[in-house]
């Protein structure tokens, strides 16, 4: 039994092989650059703004941050806002593996635009991509 092993490994044409390894490391690089592009698409998009920015700390001035929700979202000059970040929590159950906890408050202090607004902290130690809700 032995013999016929060797000779089919002897008789094999290992050329192809050569062949379709490139031709599926191409086909990975096609696939690699298509997700890319379509990721890089979407971030300027509006579905990016809405469905996964709004509602965010998107930035830090000297005493002021930036968040995700303008005059589209309903913000007006005044609003207090409740902030929460969310913590992924290792359990066993099914289920959320995330929990939301209160991390702090802010108040509007001008619309920078139709998406964006700058605040104050009240109270809390915030940090960027911290969600705000009114």
């Amino acid at each position: 039994m032995r013999p016929n092993i060797i000779r089919a490994l002897h008789d094999y044409d290992y050329s192809k092989t050569g062949e379709q390894t490139m031709l599926s490391k191409i086909s990975r690089l096609f696939v690699l650059l298509l997700v890319t592009t379509f990721i890089t698409a979407c971030v300027n998009s509006p579905f990016y703004h809405d469905k996964i920015m709004r509602g965010q700390i998107v930035g830090f001035d000297t005493d002021e941050i930036v968040v995700c929700i303008g005059t589209n979202d309903g913000a007006e000059i005044g609003q207090e806002l409740q902030v929460y970040r969310s913590n992924w929590v290792d359990t066993t159950e099914e289920g959320d593996d995330y929990q939301y906890d209160y991390v702090g408050k802010v108040k509007i202090v001008s619309i920078v635009n139709d998406h964006f607004a700058r605040a104050k902290i009240v109270d809390g130690k915030l940090i960027e991509h911290d969600m705000v809700e009114f």
